[in-house]
Formats: structure tokens, sequence, C-alpha cells
């Protein structure tokens, strides 16, 4: 049986597709910000990777990886 990315398996249904495409967007561009500055703030990551607030970005990250930010930081 062939395996679904977790992605495609965690993303809520109820989003729409652009809905879900922006989310992975920024949740991408969380990790490149991660990557580059490991000491950023909740509140500046948020805000270079395009979410509203640290709670947007909270729940975006966990309904898109499955993962609770501070999991998602640690990858």
């Amino acid at each position: 049986m062939e395996s679904k990315p977790i992605l495609e398996v965690t993303l809520l249904s109820i989003y729409s597709e652009k809905e879900r495409n922006a989310c992975v967007g920024s949740c991408k561009q969380a990790r490149k910000v991660l990557r580059e500055k490991p000491q950023v703030t909740m509140e500046d990551l948020s805000e270079r990777s395009g979410f509203g607030s640290v709670n947007s970005m909270k729940r975006s990250i966990h309904a898109s990886t499955g993962l609770s930010l501070q999991d998602f930081k640690k990858q």
C-alpha cells in the first residue's frame, strides 16, 4: 500500500486547496528561518513566515505536520 506524505494525511480537510498551499508555504518558510536563525523569537518567526500571529502559526504547523511547535523547532 502506498503511503501518503505526512502533510497530506494530517491537513484538515476543511481547508481549501488555497489555504493548504498557503499553510505549506508558510511552514516551509518557518523551517528555513529556523535553520538560518535557530534562536529566533516565536513572534519574529511567525512574522517572517507569513503567519498572522504565533497562535495561527502553532495551529497551522500542527495541522500540516502533526507536530507541536516545540517538536517542529527541533527538526
